[in-house]
C-alpha cells in the first residue's frame, strides 16, 4: 500500500489519484472557460465554470460566474440604448456625456431625475422650458465617482464635470452648467 500526506493526513493511493483526476478535469474546464471567455463567448464560459466548480474551487467560479453575467448585462444596456439612440447620440448617453441638442430623455438616462429639482414652464406659444437644478450632496454622485466601488485618481475632476443646471427647451437640452 502506498500512502501520500496531504494536508498532514495519509490518504489512500485510490483517493490521491482521484485528486489527480479532479485537479486534471479542473483545470481542462478552466482553460476552456478562459479560452471561452476571452473569444466573448459568455454562456459558453458560464457552463465550462460552473464545471470546473464541481471540482475544484466552487465559490471562485461562482465569483467568475457573476462577473460574466454583470458584463453580460452591461453589454446588454448599451445595446438597448444604442438601439434607441443610434450611434451618436447611443454612445454619447453611455458615455454620461452631456452634449447641447440632446432630448430630456437622454439626459434622464445618463443620471436619476430625482436628484434634481425640475421646474417646467409653457409659454404662450406652447414652447416648454425645463430647468434641471441639482439637489444632492457630493456623496449621491457615487455612481458617477466611482467605478465598482474603487474610488479613481480623478474622482474631484469628474465632480466638475458633473452637471448642476440643465436647461431645455421643446425637449431639447440648450444649456449646460458644471461646477467650478
Amino acid at each position: 500500500k502506498i500512502y501520500v500526506k496531504r494536508h498532514g493526513t495519509p490518504i489512500s493511493q485510490f483517493e490521491t489519484a482521484n485528486a489527480l483526476i479532479n485537479d486534471k478535469t479542473y483545470n481542462e474546464y478552466y482553460t476552456l472557460a478562459e479560452s471561452a471567455l476571452s473569444n466573448m463567448q459568455y454562456q459558453k464560459a458560464i457552463s465550462l465554470y460552473e464545471e470546473a466548480g464541481k471540482y475544484k474551487n466552487a465559490e471562485e467560479m461562482k465569483s467568475k460566474i457573476r462577473e460574466i453575467e454583470s458584463k453580460i448585462e452591461e453589454e446588454e444596456k448599451t445595446q438597448r440604448i444604442l438601439d434607441k439612440y443610434g450611434t451618436y447620440w447611443g454612445t454619447l448617453v453611455c458615455r454620461k456625456e452631456f452634449t447641447v441638442g440632446m432630448t430630456r430623455e437622454m439626459c434622464a438616462d445618463m443620471v436619476s431625475t430625482s436628484r434634481y429639482e425640475i421646474s417646467r414652464s409653457v409659454n404662450q406659444y406652447g414652447d416648454t422650458y425645463e430647468s434641471w437644478w441639482y439637489n444632492g450632496s457630493d456623496e449621491i454622485l457615487a455612481d458617477w465617482l466611482f467605478d465598482n466601488a474603487f474610488i479613481t485618481a480623478v474622482a474631484s475632476e469628474k465632480a466638475k464635470q458633473y452637471p448642476y443646471h440643465l436647461e431645455f427647451e421643446n425637449n431639447k437640452l440648450v444649456r449646460i452648467s458644471y461646477r467650478e
